[in-house]
């Protein structure tokens, strides 16, 4: 029941995680008034302010129309400061056009912030204070808590640089065996097929042999699977293997590393296999020519196959890392989002999150550069963080471009 109920709070939307202790969006579209071009409508006393976002040429800008007893105004000294989440107040300059006033350059997504306006209007100051939120989720401490939400802090740290190579997988030879009779003579039990497993030491064959007329058992010298079997019982055993034994729980990659690529490459290096979306860690155990006149080295590498799920010969793919370069910000890979066409990360500030559009650099197994959008010291949303997402895009709040 514990478990049912576990799932079905993870199924839920934030929205829908309840009444007093939940997550909610904090979106500006509450009942509000509106001036006459679809703006939000800010009043102090007699004078109006019209604030609206407005889209040119592919460009988010402020917009702002001024009015005294309904009537147009010219403003004096005109200061808005806009806010975001773990971010710095960005003070916004304005350009009279007209009957409006526009900022001068773009506003970048997403959306979100809190702002303070100031007006002089013949000499008397007037303000105002607000919020406009796009995308943004409140969820408690506790509440995440029993969602398994967690957060980290967006950090300076290494990131791994990998080459790509390609290669196969090679069984390894001291997990390969061919099984002869030590005696000739007639084969009187076979105890195994193709496709068993075996233990090493466990029977395989019964022979009776030519020269003392004795039997004798031949015996597994490894755990193996049979991969071959070349003897019936009545067969008379020549020079020629009984049993072809392979063991697939062990195998070796073998990556080719071409002539452009040996500068990089050196024993004891760190691989990271790509398997189906995960990573595989080994390292490179030693470096051999290629076969014959081949124009690569061979950079040979051990392969954990303990759930038989590769088989020698298969291809394999791999990032061979062979320097670590530090970088001023990396978050962990799971806490990278697409929203909306955007790649973003949630950030957090006390029980608010909200998407952080975020330009990516190089990337490892466990870390992604930040090249731009957040800084060293950011709260970010980590385990779970879909949920955030899932939340933003079913109540269709997202809008980060």
């Amino acid at each position: 029941m514990k478990f049912i109920l576990f799932f079905l709070c993870l199924y839920l939307p934030l929205s829908a995680w309840g009444s007093d202790d939940h997550g909610h969006h904090d979106e500006a579209h509450h009942e509000q008034a509106t001036g006459p071009h679809g703006g939000k409508l800010l009043v102090d006393e007699h004078v109006s302010a019209e604030f609206a976002i407005v889209h040119e040429h592919g460009q988010a800008l402020f917009r702002l129309w001024l009015t005294e007893n309904e009537q147009p105004i010219n403003g004096e000294n005109i200061t808005l400061t806009y806010q975001r989440l773990q971010a710095e107040p960005v003070v916004v300059n304005f350009q009279q056009h007209g009957a409006y006033w526009q900022s001068q350059s773009a506003i970048a997504e997403p959306h979100s912030f809190d702002l303070t306006l100031s007006v002089q209007v013949k000499g008397q100051q007037h303000h105002w204070q607000w919020g406009s939120y796009e995308g943004r989720v409140t969820i408690s401490d506790d509440m995440a808590s029993k969602n398994r939400l967690t957060w980290a802090y967006a950090e300076p740290g290494d990131i791994a640089k990998k080459l790509k190579v390609f290669g196969r997988l090679k069984a390894s030879p001291e997990n390969m065996a061919n099984v002869g009779a030590r005696f000739p003579g007639v084969v009187q039990k076979v105890f195994v097929n193709i496709g068993d497993e075996v233990k090493k030491g466990q029977k395989l064959v019964t022979i009776e042999s030519n020269e003392s007329l004795q039997s004798y058992t031949v015996t597994s010298p490894i755990d193996s699977i049979v991969q071959h079997r070349m003897v019936n019982v009545g067969e008379v055993t020549a020079d020629k293997p009984l049993m072809k034994l392979l063991n697939i729980h062990a195998l070796w990659g073998e990556l080719k590393v071409f002539h452009n690529q040996r500068t990089h490459i050196k024993q004891g290096q760190q691989v990271q296999l790509v398997e189906e979306d995960q990573m595989v860690l080994s390292k490179i155990h030693h470096i051999i020519p290629g076969p014959d006149d081949a124009p690569y080295l061979l950079a040979r590498i051990k392969f954990d196959n303990s759930d038989k799920q590769h088989t020698p010969g298969d291809l394999i793919s791999a990032n061979i890392i062979f320097e670590k370069e530090q970088v001023a910000v990396r978050v962990q890979n799971r806490a990278i989002h697409e929203l909306d066409g955007q790649t973003v990360v949630f950030i957090k500030e006390g029980d608010s999150y909200e998407p952080r559009a975020v330009e990516l650099g190089q990337q490892d197994a466990s870390y992604t550069q930040i090249i731009s959008g957040i800084k060293a010291g950011t709260p970010y949303a980590l385990d779970n963080s879909y949920l955030i997402k899932a939340d933003i895009e079913k109540s269709g709040a997202g809008h980060v471009h």
